[in-house]
């Protein structure tokens, strides 16, 4: 289906991921909740040829969205000619891209569309291989050319305008607090076992090999605790073999990348999560555990210092700081009062501050406004 001819025209741009992750998240609730008299909204994936989407685009098909899979190779002229048709037959208004690969091709979409604006998402600031620094390089240079780029953090912001990209727009990752509440929760009274939980992708800039060192300093000092990995990526296979290396595999519970749907039962289960990233933008996962009265222990990296405050609704470490991960997770097992106390300040500080519908708000805000700009 087409836009009505009243609607502003915006089409997602992603690089494909296996497993999904926090941009998936937000990019799904987006096209759940924004005013589709307003707005017709359309999300592309651009994918490799060998590589399977299908649970992103089963979730977006099911919902009726407008919903787009391309394959192709790093820089592809075939994808770029499918893209510039999808844009053509839509009637493309605004272009969003949300990661290094697609800011390069929402670039190169604007010498074909000068009308058309260019809006970019930092949701973070990663060089996870040679490929993807090429293109965060390249992406130094083309942001400066988009209409606007919105940073999830203060740090980010700061980054991007070291970086000399400007019309930056510092907007935070938000959640639906609706959905994710502690009364979503199951009922872990009765429970002895404590379990910690690391959530997300399985990347090098996430940590989860100092999940894993904390792990085990945690079961040498408490054997009543047991680990929860919910996610997938390309450091899964290496992270299970590192916890069979340590001989802690018992401990450990796998259980691969979660629907959405599922994600408040896995919440209900556990009694902590551990983030040990090494970078962040403002990560999702630790939102919905905050929303729905997880305590969490993190790295105070990118914008989770923005999120959590040392002590009143989450406890911080710096980066690498695997003895701290460990005193901090213990502290919270063996001292319940504080263990509500952060649960109940960090319900009430997304509450107030990450509730999506003021997010909604500001996006919808600033699509309008670049409607109305004039050509540049």
């Amino acid at each position: 289906m087409t836009k009505l001819e009243k609607q502003i025209a915006v089409l997602n741009l992603r690089a494909s991921s296996e497993s999904g992750g926090g941009p998936e998240n937000i990019i799904f609730k987006f096209a759940e909740s924004i005013n589709t008299d307003r707005f017709w909204f359309g999300i592309c994936y651009l994918r490799k040829k060998d590589v399977s989407i299908f649970n992103i685009a089963k979730l977006y098909e099911e919902r009726g969205y407008h919903f787009y899979e391309l394959a192709g190779g790093v820089i592809d002229f075939r994808l770029f000619k499918s893209l510039v048709r999808l844009i053509r037959t839509h009637k493309i208004d605004i272009v969003h891209a949300h990661d290094p690969k697609t800011y390069v091709y929402a670039y190169l979409l604007g010498f074909v569309f000068p009308d058309v604006k260019l809006v970019a998402t930092l949701h973070g600031w990663v060089h996870r291989r040679a490929r993807s620094s090429f293109y965060s390089t390249i992406s130094n240079f083309v942001l400066k050319k988009f209409n606007a780029v919105i940073a999830v953090s203060r740090d980010l912001e700061k980054r991007a305008a070291r970086a000399g990209i400007s019309n930056i727009h510092m907007v935070h990752n938000a959640i639906d607090t609706d959905k994710w509440k502690p009364d979503a929760m199951s009922d872990k009274n009765g429970s002895t076992t404590f379990i910690i939980a690391y959530i997300g992708r399985l990347s090098k800039e996430k940590g989860p090999i100092d999940f894993v060192k904390a792990a085990k300093g945690i079961i040498e000092r408490d054997q009543g605790c047991r680990f929860i990995v919910a996610g997938d990526g390309p450091l899964l296979e290496s992270t299970k073999q590192y916890v069979q290396s340590l001989e802690i595999l018992q401990y450990f519970d796998f259980k691969g990348n979660i629907p959405q749907k599922n994600m408040p039962a896995i919440y209900g289960e556990i009694n902590v999560v551990l983030s040990s990233s090494h970078t962040e933008g403002m990560p999702v996962a630790l939102l919905e555990a905050l929303a729905t009265g997880v305590p969490v222990v993190a790295t105070e990296v990118g914008g989770v210092g923005e999120l959590i405050r040392h002590g009143y609704n989450g406890l911080l470490t710096e980066k690498k700081d695997i003895e701290s991960l460990i005193s901090n997770v213990l502290l919270l097992k063996n001292t319940p009062e504080l263990a509500q106390t952060l649960k109940r300040n960090g319900r009430d500080a997304v509450t107030k501050k990450f509730s999506y519908s003021h997010w909604t708000q500001k996006m919808e805000s600033l699509y309008v406004s670049l409607s109305l700009e004039g050509r540049q």
